[in-house]
């Protein structure tokens, strides 16, 4: 009944009822009516029974029974209508629906937010998300209407949800160090954080090699206070000495360790089995893995060991003899009198000779 009104008092029809005396008591009844009333005038009764006529008095038509009730019933059906329209009315304002406060749906997960509503009976609808520092994303940043408002079963409450926090631009890293960069993401509301070294025969020991966000390699940008992490080079990865025989001069040594980035110390050591200016040995051997750009030590052979006659000059022969064996030389003789002290040798005190030469005593 859209657009019905029910009828108020001034809406309703005056009907004007006739007036019909009432009869006087003891009158008899007709048909059909409670009464059948008859008006009678005195005088023209009278009048009328002194000309000689019946005597009764003038009849009014009586009202009839059905028209009354027919007032009746159009009255009760238009106080049905009356009640159905408010009826309808009330329904359509849901006057008689439950009403709840409003939860509280911010901060929570989009799935909890849907429970809070369902529980009591309100239609959960998403707006558009937007960025958050502070609520995560797929959890509510506002509703509409607030916590607390009261609402009718049925009713929508809308909430705006979090994307994430929004993006912000990493800065280059390049040529930077792990803590050098990680200064630099903190001023850029990143956090930096360094993972195992790796071996690079480009990027010094030290620099970042690479930084990524999540798997995505040396990203331009990132979402506001994630992590990025760093990976510095540790230099070039350690090399094989090579092979050095004793062949080899000094010079041919430190060419071949150079090669593969390797440097030379020589070590002069004398050898009686190695000629003099030829490799001995090499520190670490050959094979073993040295860092990148160390130092290998390269014995170089001196000859034969050698040592300085040592000062005998006033010792007797004796004594001599002992001082001369003790510096690995031996006795060759004595040129001069036994029995006199020691004035020098042959060769003459000082002087460098291979180990184990003969040296003469020379006296007096």
């Amino acid at each position: 009944m859209n657009g019905f009104r029910p009828p108020v008092l001034a809406d309703q029809t005056q009907v004007a009822v006739p007036m019909v005396p009432i009869a006087p008591v003891g009158t008899k009844a007709g048909p059909g009516e409670v009464f059948d009333a008859e008006l009678v005038d005195d005088k023209k009764r009278r009048r009328k029974q002194a000309a000689g006529g019946t005597g009764g008095g003038a009849v009014v038509a009586p009202r009839p029974r059905g028209r009354r009730k027919r007032y009746w019933i159009i009255g009760a059906v238009i106080l049905v209508l009356a009640l159905a329209a408010g009826g309808l009315v009330a329904a359509k304002n849901k006057v008689f629906t439950p009403s709840h406060p409003a939860p509280v749906l911010v901060n929570l997960t989009l799935a909890k937010a849907h429970a809070a509503a369902t529980k009591d009976h309100f239609t959960l609808r998403l707006d558009h998300g937007i960025t958050s520092i502070a609520v995560p994303a797929g959890s509510v940043i506002s509703q509409k209407p607030k916590p607390g408002t009261v609402l009718k079963e049925g009713s929508t409450v809308s909430v705006v949800p979090s994307i994430g926090p929004p993006p912000v631009t990493v800065p280059p890293l390049a040529g930077m160090t792990c803590a050098q960069a990680t200064v630099a993401l903190t001023a850029a509301h990143l956090v930096g954080t360094c993972a195992a070294p790796q071996y690079s025969s480009t990027v010094a020991a030290g620099v970042l090699l690479s930084w990524a966000y999540g798997t995505t390699p040396n990203p331009t940008s990132a979402p506001y206070g994630s992590t990025i992490t760093m990976v510095p080079s540790q230099g070039h990865a350690p090399v094989p000495v090579p092979d050095i025989p004793q062949s080899y001069s000094f010079g041919q040594a430190q060419a071949a360790l150079q090669a593969v980035g390797l440097t030379a110390t020589e070590a002069p050591q004398s050898s009686t089995t190695i000629a003099s200016g030829m490799v001995i040995s090499i520190s670490p051997a050959s094979g073993a893995m040295a860092p990148f750009g160390s130092a290998v030590t390269v014995t170089v052979s001196t000859g034969p060991p050698t040592v300085a006659v040592p000062n005998v000059i006033g010792e007797t022969i004796a004594q001599a003899t002992a001082t001369l064996q003790g510096a690995g030389l031996t006795v060759a003789g004595v040129s001069g009198d036994p029995s006199k002290m020691a004035k020098g040798t042959d060769p003459a005190t000082g002087k460098t000779v291979p180990t184990g030469s003969a040296v003469t005593i020379l006296t007096h």
